[in-house]
């Protein structure tokens, strides 16, 4: 087996350069997308939260194991 030529391993460290730049791109696009994801998520849980009362639901579940116990 030869070694490569200057020319090859010019080639070889470009080819490697342009796919970590793509590597690093697509992990900053993935982060943004998370950004993105982790704002909606927070905004939705802020709306919900007004809408859903949870001491309401925390007592619909005593009074469904008061039932289970009676029966």
């Amino acid at each position: 087996m030869s070694l490569p030529t200057q020319a090859q391993l010019d080639t070889r460290q470009q080819d490697a350069t342009k796919r970590l730049s793509k590597l690093r791109s697509a992990y900053e696009d993935f982060l943004t997308s998370w950004k993105e994801i982790e704002h909606d998520t927070v905004v939705l849980q802020k709306n919900l939260s007004g809408k859903i009362d949870t001491a309401k639901m925390h007592d619909i579940l005593k009074h469904i194991d008061t039932l289970n116990e009676s029966l």
